[in-house]
């Protein structure tokens, strides 16, 4: 990191001070010719290391992104897929001639290795919202990732909707402030419901719930007293029943969630 004009021409000032031939050059003026060829010196050094700086930050962000087979790269393809378009072979890789950002329908992405096979999970967007693709998009991009991807990889591609979660809440509120329901006395507005919903929302896309996370978001709530999660549940896009989570963390198959209930045992804190 490129130090300050500053320090370096201190360091340049301190090297004439030990040097005898050159002690004898004192002077308080800022202007005094020692010290311009100090500030002067200080400033091309400055200059010189932040383009160092900056090279090798460009050069860190080239080798990051740029290293074919990795998982950051498997990512930049699977957000540069443009549905509807056809691939074409050029200088040894596939390409889309023409960049589209309009096409680029793929704005989640989320890539683990799992026991030799990279699972990914991919997801649209509508008002800021995942949203699954449809069966001919994925049919699309899986066809996509098919010809991109290395030789050999096997890969598990999905997009489903969103996992759903209910909760059951023990609550100790302040009566003052929240009615039972979680709602403010003074708007009527569910903040204990929202809060909820804005942990929900608020986990990166591939992430996973958790239970300490999500009982600071309540906690933060003015009028929350205490919070304790009494019951878990959750059900995927493809389940037939819900399941009971016990664990302190819950990662979905889809990748995202969205609050189905919320019930409240609420007591009052009197």
């Amino acid at each position: 990191m490129a130090r300050s004009v500053i320090e370096i021409k201190n360091i340049i000032i301190t090297a004439k001070n030990n040097e005898a031939s050159l002690a004898v050059y004192v002077s308080p003026s800022a202007t005094a010719l020692f010290n311009l060829w100090a500030y002067i010196v200080a400033l091309a050094i400055w200059t010189l290391e932040v383009i160092f700086d900056n090279h090798k930050t460009e050069i860190n962000t080239k080798i990051e992104n740029l290293i074919p087979g990795t998982l950051r790269w498997y990512h930049a393809m699977c957000l540069l897929f443009q549905y509807g378009d056809q691939l074409s072979w050029v200088n040894g890789k596939f390409i889309y001639q023409v960049p589209d950002a309009g096409k680029m329908i793929v704005k989640r992405v989320a890539i683990r290795e799992v026991a030799g096979q990279l699972r990914i999970k991919v997801c649209k967007e509508a008002a800021g919202v995942p949203v699954a693709l449809t069966n001919q998009e994925l049919i699309s991009f899986k066809s996509y990732m098919s010809q991109v991807k290395f030789a050999g990889t096997n890969m598990n591609i999905i997009s489903y909707n969103a996992c759903s979660a209910k909760f059951t809440l023990n609550l100790v509120f302040d009566p003052l402030v929240l009615t039972a329901a979680g709602a403010n006395i003074s708007d009527g507005i569910e903040v204990v419901k929202i809060a909820l919903e804005n942990y929900l929302k608020a986990i990166v896309y591939g992430g996973v719930i958790n239970r300490t996370k999500l009982i600071d978001a309540i906690q933060n709530v003015p009028g929350v007293v205490d919070v304790y999660i009494a019951d878990f549940k959750v059900k995927e896009a493809a389940a037939a029943v819900w399941s009971t989570i016990t664990d302190q963390n819950y990662e979905s198959i889809a990748g995202y969630y969205q609050l189905d209930t919320l019930t409240l045992n609420s007591s009052a804190n009197v």
